[in-house]
């Protein structure tokens, strides 16, 4: 971790609630999600993650790779090479959609 702190990576994603499971499926209560609605736009891209992505890949570069890929599976690549440059400690798993 010292290494990693030394270099300048986001030290934060990789420590905070590092252990902690705030939602499973399987576990009582039932799982309740998270619903939003809104209108899809033209040229709307969208990423559902796991954490073994968001903790390891900065907003700022994720929204980099999601302006600049081509194609959606060139972003899912993308993300999960950098969390795994990065240590992957966890699953790293994407969903991206283009709409255009």
């Amino acid at each position: 971790m010292k290494e990693r702190a030394e270099r300048g990576e986001p030290m934060a994603l990789l420590l905070e609630n590092r252990n902690a499971l705030t939602r499973c499926i399987g576990q009582p209560p039932p799982v309740e999600g998270d619903v939003f609605a809104h209108t899809v736009l033209p040229h709307d891209r969208y990423l559902i993650a796991t954490d073994g992505i968001t903790r390891f890949v900065a907003r700022s570069e994720i929204t980099a790779i999601m302006q600049q890929a081509a194609e959606p599976a060139d972003a899912v690549q993308q993300l999960i090479d950098r969390a795994n440059e990065r240590g992957g400690l966890d699953n790293s798993t994407a969903v991206v959609l283009f709409f255009d």
